[in-house]
C-alpha cells in the first residue's frame, strides 16, 4: 500500500454519498472530499472551475476547488506553506 494513501471510503453527508480519500505524510493527515456543489459549497458560492479557494486557521487548513462538475475540499493541519510544497512534489513525481 502507498503510505501516502493510506485508505479512503464513501460517506453520507446530508443523506447523498462523498467520497473520502485519506492521504498521510510524516506526521500528518490530509482528507480530500470529492462531492457534488450542492453538498460540500455553502449555499450561493459559485465557485468557477478550476479556480481555488483556500483558508489558513491556527489548527487547520482547507483547500477546495470544483473540476469536472465535482466539488474537492482538502482539509488538514498542514499550513498553506505546506499544502503548496506538497503540490509541488506532486507535480514533481508525475
Amino acid at each position: 500500500m502507498n503510505h501516502w494513501f493510506p485508505g479512503g471510503r464513501i460517506c453520507a453527508l446530508r443523506g447523498e454519498r462523498v467520497g473520502l480519500a485519506v492521504y498521510a505524510s510524516p506526521g500528518r493527515t490530509m482528507r480530500l472530499f470529492m462531492g457534488a456543489p450542492k453538498l460540500l459549497c455553502p449555499p450561493g458560492l459559485k465557485q468557477p472551475e478550476g479556480q481555488r479557494y483556500a483558508q489558513d486557521q491556527a489548527t487547520l487548513s482547507l483547500v477546495a476547488w470544483q473540476h469536472n462538475g465535482h466539488v474537492h475540499v482538502a482539509v488538514s493541519e498542514l499550513t498553506l506553506a505546506q499544502w503548496k510544497e506538497r503540490a509541488r512534489q506532486c507535480q514533481d513525481s508525475l
